[in-house]
């Protein structure tokens, strides 16, 4: 140890006086030593290029091979884009488009319109091949030697809509190959052919300097003489040195796997030292005896480098702790170093400090706004109102909530124009007048309003909206508009004065009714005939006052009365015939039957007839006396279709879902009676969905008015005896008889 610190100052000391006899400033120092490095660095570098240029010609000449390749490549592939290019106006013309899905037909010809453009197309192009083909494979015109059509004909895909892009060996050899799927539009489509061109390539295409060749691909290109050379495009690349440059030959990549051509390029004047041994030799010599005066700057050079490096170090150590906020510590001081490197670390330590606190508050304020956005963003994507933030014109922020009353994904919302969106939606006044567009910020941004809107998939919202604009902001190119779903408060109101007046005027007729002979039971005394019936007048009232509250009530426990209460196999084809039949006894209508025999399904047999009555009463109601009324059990796989079709006015197309709620009535009765509260289609559904099934209703095929179709699962072929049974809830035992449905 006593030794090794006895070591360190004897250097110490050593470097004390060198250091005092050098010079005091780092660029005399720098300015010093560069010059004898500089000297002994050049005589030696001459000395070594000729030897190293000699033995490194045969990588040098595949460097200037691979570049070559590479520009030859970059002119290959500019000559297939112009091919693409050339063909864009065809690729995306609806005319030619429309002609090719007619050409399938081999007599027509009303895409011979487009030939002109053809010709005109291979003749600024250069084009030897032009080819167009329909999507059934047909050639339906070509330009070119049957050959080449014939090569480029096998290239079309058969299926898809991937272009196809590259080089080709055709008879004048290697040439730009570009077939394109005729679209009709850039927005894309079903191809209803290809369009394709092949461009000869030239030497001139290539861009290269010196002696270049085009040739038709040879047997064996891979048994080349000479260095092989790696390339991406080009295949069986190989260089050969000669005296003053290199020769190059490689495979011009085809589109099917194989060679479309040979590419050879032939340069010259490469190399322009002379090749003297003797040359070489002085220059050997001369660069070994200046190693010297390298050998005396390196060491002059070493304690400058090692100040350089210790102040490089403290600032990489220093500037890492700054960026994190971590103190910084001083350099320590160096009684021998250069002025301005001392200088330097100065100026560096006291511009850490400044940016240790800096970062300290910048990190501090980051952390600040990123709280603040998120909450921002909670309180805009959870709130219940949508939120539409536009920017000079243009919609920057979507929430959640306007995304659903739009009726558009908040993706697609967001960037379009305030203008363009409010366009896509049709909005309108309470009493159905359409707003224009430019009028709903403006009345928005005076008070909340609600309007009805049509979305862009057609459905409608009621909306209540408000603007916030910007003081003076005339033309509303930024405000931030909010809107509240009121659509399902609107239903409710209507629906509410609906069921007041609905049930109001129902109740009341039969009440009116049973009041009024009552009334006149007591009044005075009635023949016994005249008696009976108003008694049974009086009956009916109340039977009709009955069935309405008992509609009211199935509705209000529809999952606990309509859902089946014991589950047996059921004949559809025998409970639709009992229940047609004792209709058919007393209605005004011709009823037809057509019933498959088997047709059983697995549910409730009382639910399944009250859904047969109601569809067929449905049917008697709103169709004209003396119509036929056609009903229909089939078999289909494993279903059951029940079918009741009517010759009524029908229902219209935007109605068909709406008549299976609560309360929905289409138009009135064909008898001129007020059809009821609007209940029936809706207990039908629910017996139906609680039996697995499904309702629909469509067009008739081969007449006017509606057809309801009740769609069922089959029940299995080998049921148990009893698949499942529970409480009834009907109070009829199971197996009862069937209620007759005629007076219903």
């Amino acid at each position: 140890m006593a030794k090794r610190a006895t070591g360190e100052r004897s250097i110490g000391r050593v470097r004390g006086t060198l250091m005092r006899l050098a010079p005091a400033t780092a660029r005399s120092r720098i300015t010093l030593q560069a010059l004898l490095v500089t000297l002994a660095v050049l005589l030696t570098a001459v000395g070594s290029f000729v030897l190293a240029e000699r033995l490194s010609r045969p990588a040098v000449a595949s460097e200037h091979a691979t570049e070559a390749l590479d520009r030859a490549e970059v002119g290959l592939q500019a000559l297939v884009s112009s091919a693409e290019a050339h063909l864009t106006a065809l690729q995306y013309s609806p005319y030619l488009a429309e002609e090719l899905a007619k050409a399938d037909d081999v007599d027509y010809n009303g895409w011979m319109s487009f030939v002109p453009q053809f010709e005109g197309l291979a003749t600024s192009s250069g084009a030897s091949c032009v080819l167009l083909v329909n999507d059934a494979g047909r050639t339906v015109y070509s330009i070119g030697a049957q050959s080449d059509v014939a090569r480029i004909r096998v290239l079309i895909p058969t299926d898809g809509a991937v272009p196809v892009r590259g080089f080709v060996d055709l008879e004048d050899g290697p040439a730009a190959l570009s077939i394109q799927p005729v679209l009709g539009s850039p927005l894309g489509g079903t191809p209803q052919g290809w369009v394709a061109i092949g461009i000869p390539a030239t030497v001139d295409d290539l861009g290269l300097e010196g002696s270049t060749v085009l040739t038709e691909p040879g047997p064996d290109t891979a048994s080349r003489d000479g260095r092989k050379i790696e390339h991406p495009y080009f295949g069986n690349a190989r260089v050969i040195v000669t005296g003053a440059g290199y020769m190059l030959a490689a495979d011009i990549p085809s589109v099917d796997g194989v060679s479309a051509g040979v590419f050879e390029h032939t340069a010259s004047g490469v190399w322009s030292l002379a090749d003297s041994v003797l040359g070489v030799t002085v220059l050997l010599a001369t660069g070994f005896a200046a190693l010297a005066g390298i050998i005396v700057g390196l060491t002059g050079s070493r304690s400058l480098a090692r100040e350089i490096q210790d102040v490089t170090e403290h600032v990489r150590r220093s500037g890492a702790a700054a960026l994190q906020g971590m103190r910084v510590e001083p350099a320590p001081h160096d009684p021998y170093m250069a002025e301005e490197l001392a200088t330097l670390l100065d100026v560096f330590d006291r511009l850490l400090d400044n940016a240790q606190r800096r970062q300290n508050e910048v990190e501090a304020a980051r952390l600040a706004v990123e709280d603040a956005k998120r909450s921002a963003e909670v309180v805009v994507n959870e709130s219940p109102e949508g939120k539409l933030l536009v920017q000079e014109g243009r919609i920057v922020l979507a929430n959640p909530a306007a995304a659903n009353i739009i009726g558009m994904p908040a993706t697609e919302i967001v960037g379009l124009a305030g203008t363009e969106l409010l366009a896509a939606i049709v909005a309108r006044e309470e009493d159905g007048e359409q707003i224009p567009p430019e009028e709903i910020i403006a009345r928005s941004a005076e008070r909340p309003w609600r309007m009805q809107i049509d979305r862009p998939d057609g459905s409608t919202r009621w909306v209540e909206l408000r603007a916030t604009t910007h003081p003076g902001d005339a033309e509303f190119r930024s405000f931030l508009l909010s809107g509240r779903d009121v659509t399902e408060e609107k239903r409710v109101e209507e629906l509410r004065r609906e069921i007041v007046s609905l049930v109001s005027h129902d109740l009341r007729a039969p009440l009116t009714v049973i009041m009024g002979y009552i009334d006149l039971l007591r009044a005075r005394e009635l023949k016994p005939d005249a008696r009976e019936k108003a008694l049974t007048q009086a009956r009916d009232a109340a039977d009709r006052m009955l069935t309405l509250l008992g509609d009211l009530l199935d509705v209000a426990r529809a999952d606990e009365i309509l859902s089946p209460a014991v589950l047996a196999p059921v004949g559809m084809d025998e409970v639709v015939g009992q229940i047609v039949n004792s209709f058919g006894a007393t209605a005004t209508h011709r009823f037809s039957l057509e019933l498959e025999e088997g047709s059983d399904v697995l549910g409730d047999d009382k639910r399944l007839r009250q859904v047969v009555a109601n569809l067929v009463t449905n049917a008697m109601k709103y169709s004209p006396e003396g119509s036929d009324i056609r009903v229909e059990v089939v078999q289909d796989d494993n279903r059951v279709l029940f079918s009741v079709e009517d010759e009524g006015p029908g229902i219209p197309e935007a109605q068909r879902q709406r008549i299976f709620e609560r309360y929905t009535r289409v138009q009135q009765s064909e008898s001129g009676k007020r059809a009821g509260i609007g209940l029936g289609l809706y207990i039908v559904k629910a017996i139906v969905e609680g039996h697995g099934g499904t309702v629909r209703v469509e067009d008739p095929e081969e007449s006017m008015g509606s057809r309801f179709v009740v769609d069922l699962p089959a029940a299995p072929v080998s049921p148990p005896d009893v698949v499942g049974e529970y409480p009834s809830v009907s109070g009829d035992p199971p197996g009862a008889a069937p209620t007759d449905y005629s007076t219903a």
